[in-house]
């Protein structure tokens, strides 16, 4: 089976403002970063204190969250530096030391309430995703089909995350916090998808031609029991209103495999241009969180990777960061 997406005429504007970042743009800006103030972090610590009198597991706060009302407004100033700043903000200050991961989880899981409606993210309708290495390998990645790059150790090239198709739903925020950093490496990848179609238009604009044009997605790893193979036909960019980015090599390459058909040069060329431009250092923001930081990432114009990490050899110490899919509110 397969869906297409429409397509939009091509921007032929150069992008100003604070989205089309590089690297340097916060050499003497952190306007990304936002810490949590004394305020807020007593209400939370307030509300932990009353999860432990009373008992509550994980899933009874999921179920019903305690709200940290003093959030409100600093949620209001992280969602307009998501939707008109950089398009990615970093929470920091939370006293992690003090907390147990699971009463972590439940204090993000009460501050993603004023940032959005929580996605399901698979077929087990996981809106809490566990991201750790689960032992696949890079090959695995590419040879087997439902393998997911965050159930590895392998570095994760820049993208952008795609919701199951059957939700019909879209992902606005990637929100992911740490539980336990790597022994060494897993750092966070950032990368304007403004910054990419300005050097786009200005370098390649025959092939900037091409992004606008639909490829196929591979959707295998969202599938129902039962339900037919689907591939996404979509463009890469699109510019309704702002510049948009649906983008995973992988993902496209595994696409086009799905449909049986082969990847023609225009898809090559176009593919293999877009690679260059992101591997540009100087394009990259590097963050390397520490537990109990959340980063959040406006998935229509930031794409999002990693590096590869090494693991310590206890269980109980190995990387493990949880991912929450927010959907802007109407």
């Amino acid at each position: 089976m397969k869906i297409s997406l429409e397509t939009t005429p091509i921007y032929q504007l150069m992008i100003a403002g604070s989205g089309a970042w590089s690297r340097n743009s916060f050499v003497q800006s952190n306007n990304w970063s936002y810490c949590l103030n004394p305020v807020i972090l007593n209400e939370i610590d307030n509300a932990v204190q009353e999860v432990r009198r009373n008992a509550k597991t994980l899933h009874n706060v999921m179920e019903k969250s305690f709200f940290i009302s003093s959030f409100k407004e600093a949620a209001i100033k992280v969602l307009q530096e998501l939707k008109t700043g950089c398009g990615f903000v970093v929470l920091q200050g939370l006293p992690a030391e003090k907390y147990t991961d699971d009463e972590i989880c439940m204090v993000y899981w009460s501050l993603s309430h004023f940032l959005g409606i929580r996605l399901v993210q698979n077929l087990q309708e996981d809106r809490l995703y566990s991201v750790f290495d689960k032992g696949y390998s890079q090959d695995d990645l590419a040879s087997k089909s439902g393998v997911r790059g965050t159930q590895t150790r392998a570095p994760l090239d820049l993208h952008t995350d795609s919701a199951p198709l059957f939700r019909n739903q879209s992902v606005d925020v990637v929100a992911m916090f740490v539980l336990r950093p790597a022994k060494s490496g897993g750092d966070s990848l950032l990368i304007s998808a403004q910054a990419l179609h300005n050097i786009i238009l200005e370098k390649f604009p025959k092939l900037l031609e091409r992004l606008y044009q639909p490829y196929y997605f591979d959707r295998r790893a969202e599938l129902q029991p039962g339900e037919s193979p689907i591939t996404l036909l979509a463009p890469i960019f699109s510019y309704q209103d702002y510049l948009r980015i649906r983008y995973s090599k992988i993902r496209i390459l595994k696409g086009y495999e799905a449909e049986g058909l082969p990847i023609d040069s225009s898809v090559t060329e176009s593919i293999e241009m877009l690679e260059s431009v992101i591997q540009q250092n100087h394009l990259i923001m590097n963050l390397q969180l520490n537990r109990g930081e959340m980063l959040l990432v406006n998935n229509h114009f930031v794409l999002h990777g990693r590096t590869a990490f090494e693991d310590d050899l206890h269980p109980e110490k190995k990387r493990h960061l949880m991912r929450i899919w927010l959907s802007f509110n109407p």
